[in-house]
């Protein structure tokens, strides 16, 4: 179950920092590895917002990883 984050803010870059886990089923893991990812979205107490993935390659790297190709 995902653990709630007040997040950090760092003053100097005036960024807000959180940190998530969130588990993902054999259905969504299996998607991730074959599907290069673009956009993550993250539902808020008040709406949602999508975000663009920076690196688009890093979940199919990490998932290699962890299961083998």
């Amino acid at each position: 179950e995902p653990v709630p984050d007040d997040g950090v803010y760092n003053p100097e870059t005036e960024i807000m920092t959180y940190r998530s886990q969130y588990p993902l089923n054999q259905e969504v893991m299996k998607k991730i590895r074959r599907n290069e990812l673009d956009k993550i979205r993250i539902a808020w107490s008040k709406g949602y917002e999508d975000y663009e993935i920076q690196q688009v390659d890093l979940l199919i790297r990490q998932a290699a990883c962890l299961f083998g190709k």
